[in-house]
């Protein structure tokens, strides 16, 4: 997630919940996040996506960067 939010040049963060789901908020343009978005559905190797849930909001501009929350 890291390194596909760097290829698209998007910031936010990415952490995972206890229940075993994946929370992820991400900041670029258009472009960009739709890129990302494309890579997290597909996941890594040996990951499995059963389900994106997808929620838009404006822009918060508190990141700089992308990084991995515990």
């Amino acid at each position: 997630t890291q390194r596909s939010a760097a290829r698209h040049q998007v910031v936010g963060y990415v952490k995972n919940l206890k229940d075993g789901r994946v929370e992820s908020y991400a900041e670029g343009s258009e472009k960009a996040i739709k890129g990302f978005h494309e890579d997290i559905l597909t996941g890594p190797t040996f990951a499995r996506v059963e389900e994106l849930e997808e929620i838009v909001l404006e822009p918060e501009g508190l990141y700089s960067a992308f990084r991995i929350e515990k």
